[in-house]
């Protein structure tokens, strides 16, 4: 499963990598994206300690992050209420996505069904 996951963030790194200029690309200022720049600070920190977790191959703490993660899909995928707009707003479909990858590859560890996205992402709102 960790090959999954490592071919999870090579692709997140190659779709930011797709989003740069040729012109970026070829000027000295250009660097290789790292999953940093793909992902907000709290997302990288999820990716990275259940990496680490995956590595170890505790099933026990393998299965909390499915359900650490299934919450963090229910959380970003939920739409809101804005009061400064007086309006519904649409989660994030994006974190939702990660988180539901996520799950679904810790899920596979520990024999559990996959999900999907339409599972947590109410899409609702403007």
């Amino acid at each position: 499963m960790i090959q999954e996951l490592h071919k999870y963030r090579d692709r997140l790194i190659q779709e930011e990598k797709d989003r740069y200029s040729e012109e970026y690309k070829k000027s000295k200022l250009y660097k290789e994206p790292t999953l940093g720049d793909v992902l907000s600070s709290p997302l990288c920190a999820d990716y990275y300690s259940f990496e680490y977790v995956l590595k170890k191959g505790d099933k026990e703490q393998i299965k909390s992050y499915v359900a650490l993660f299934e919450q963090s899909a229910h959380n970003y995928g939920a739409s809101w209420w804005d009061d400064d707009l007086a309006c519904e707003r649409t989660g994030s479909e994006w974190e939702t996505e990660f988180y539901v990858t996520l799950r679904n590859i810790a899920a596979k560890v520990v024999g559990l069904s996959e999900k999907s996205v339409s599972e947590f992402y109410e899409g609702r709102g403007v």
